[in-house]
């Protein structure tokens, strides 16, 4: 039977209370209230009033001692530094003050007189080589320059124009964008209808796709199943052929340990044969020259050779020549200096003069263009102004247009809803029927619900059942598993204990051979020691 229905009692709110829109102070609370927040005041007041309750203070006790008022000037200079670090982004500078005209005296260095010098000779060769076109040709520049010039104010009235064009353009754009948009609103009303459409058909087609996934995913399970025996023959081979390898592996090992041990035994047999023939050599007297002649000449057939002596004269020589030369350089360096100053003070007379002709010429300029950029504006403001009256006119005719067609929409509207009240006199008869529907529906809806309730718990049932196999079997397996690593593992324990018996039999041998080795030394050494006293006499003797 389907489950009874929950009915939801709707939800009535009380109405405003009277003292909401009443006048605060005509309120009964409200008055008394403010009584006893009165008589609180006046006992509180008399209260601290008392001597014995509130006693004399000095104002000598209240002022804040010199300790106090240092702590809490170390404390603000201690906050300031602590946010001043905290300021990441740092502190911004002041731009540079520009100067005025007449105000403040700059040096300049030789570099700025000569590049401000070579600035001005390029001027004059350039207005030289005008002047001298002037004279080959009969005719100057003067006409091009105002042609350009006219030119390139056309252009600029062009590109003024053309930038209030497309701000016309650009309103207008506005407008039917607007207009656009109603249309648009329209538009996806109707496309939202047919996404409604194509939602239903998606949601059947993911359905079909859920039972596909669902057949997929259960054959994959069986496959899974049947893969998981593979990784352990795998692992079987594979320990197999790791044994192998660690068996090769200590055999070239200890190869190489037998063969490095002989190299070992042949290099302290060579270190020991040198070491005789350098005390051998250690041995030998050798005659040394102590006296130092300045005056003496190796005469070994090389060039420039000389006595300690000649090169010492012939160094004092260079020495005096050395000075000779600086000399001479520094007084060519204090003239051409000289030389440098009279130039440099020449340049910075010619370069005041030029300067000054060129801030009047400049001053003159300046007039000029503002009166230009003056009259330019004032030319540019009327423009605008009659393209915004152009613009507001069209605003305004489109604006009409716009309005006649919602007045003519919302009479269509009323004529629509004048009829539908006509229609709606049958309205009663269409509700029942819905609703019956609606009950069938669901009586559907509970019956489908049921149905698979019970199938979802048919298919728990059967996937418990197979689990509980699954895991049966999966014991098994590991214990099978465990017992034939037991096995394997004592296999192993014995061929390692027989591998460490040879291996504890090959280190002793070594030890052996390596002690024979140690003893065979050190009786060598001793005959070199005994050789040694027996024969420094005698090389003594002979050497005397």
């Amino acid at each position: 039977m389907p489950p009874p229905e929950e009915v939801i009692e709707p939800f009535v709110a009380a109405g405003v209370p009277v003292s909401t829109y009443a006048d605060p102070n005509a309120l009964r609370d409200k008055v008394e209230l403010d009584k006893k927040k009165d008589a609180n005041r006046v006992s509180m007041k008399a209260k601290y009033s008392d001597p014995k309750v509130q006693p004399f203070r000095l104002a000598a006790a209240d002022r804040p001692r010199a300790g106090e008022s240092h702590l809490s000037k170390v404390r603000e200079e201690v906050e300031m530094a602590r946010e001043a670090e905290c300021n990441f982004e740092g502190v911004k500078s002041n731009p540079v003050p520009r100067q005025k005209p007449g105000q403040g005296v700059v040096r300049l260095n030789s570099a700025a007189i000569l590049r401000e010098d070579n600035l001005y000779r390029k001027k004059q060769e350039h207005e030289a080589n005008v002047l001298g076109a002037y004279e080959r040709e009969l005719r100057d520049s003067a006409e091009f320059d105002a042609w350009q010039r006219r030119m390139q104010q056309a252009d600029e009235d062009e590109r003024l124009i053309g930038i209030e064009r497309r701000r016309v353009d650009a309103a207008m754009a506005d407008e039917e964008a607007k207009e656009a948009r109603l249309r648009k609103e329209l538009e996806n009303q109707q496309l939202a209808l047919e996404m409604k459409a194509e939602a239903k058909e998606g949601e059947e087609s993911r359905h079909k796709a859920a039972a596909a996934r669902d057949s997929m995913v259960k054959a994959l399970v069986v496959d899974v199943q049947e893969q998981r025996q593979k990784p352990i023959a795998a692992k079987e081979d594979l320990s197999r052929r790791n044994k192998t390898t660690a068996r090769e592996l200590r055999q070239e090992l200890q190869q190489a340990e037998a063969e490095a041990a002989a190299e070992r035994r042949k290099e302290q047999a060579r270190r020991a044969d040198l070491i005789k023939q350098i005390r051998a050599l250690e041995l030998v007297p050798r005659k040394r020259e102590l006296a130092v002649d300045p005056t003496y000449v190796p005469r070994l057939g090389l060039l420039e050779e000389m006595s300690l002596a000649e090169l010492r004269e012939r160094m004092a020589i260079m020495e005096e020549q050395r000075l000779e030369d600086e000399l001479a350089k520094r007084g060519k360096i204090v003239s051409a200096k000289q030389e440098k100053e009279a130039d440099l003070a020449q340049r910075v007379k010619r370069l005041g003069d030029m300067r000054e002709r060129a801030a009047t010429e400049a001053s003159s300029k300046r007039l000029q263009h503002k009166s230009e950029v003056a009259r330019v504006e004032a030319t540019r403001k009327e423009r605008v102004a009659d393209a915004q009256i152009k613009v507001q006119a069209s605003i305004e005719t489109k604006r009409q247009v716009r309005q006649q067609k919602e007045a003519e929409l919302a009479t269509e509207l009323k004529r629509i809803k004048i009829k539908n009240q006509f229609l709606e006199a049958d309205k009663e008869a269409v509700e029942r029927k819905k609703s019956e529907s609606q009950q069938s529906g669901e009586q559907r809806e509970i019956i489908d619900r049921q149905r698979m309730k019970l199938d979802q718990a048919q298919a728990h049932l059967s996937v418990y059942n197979k689990e509980t196999q699954q895991r049966l079997h999966n014991v098994q397996r590991e214990r099978a598993a465990h017992e034939a690593f037991m096995k394997e593992y004592e296999a192993h324990f014995a061929e390692c204990k027989d591998d460490a018996t040879a291996l504890e039999g090959s280190i002793v041998a070594e030890q052996e051979e390596r002690l024979v080795t140690r003893q065979g030394l050190a009786r060598t050494k001793a005959n070199e020691a005994a050789w040694s006293r027996n024969s420094l006499p005698q090389i003594a003797g002979t050497g005397r």
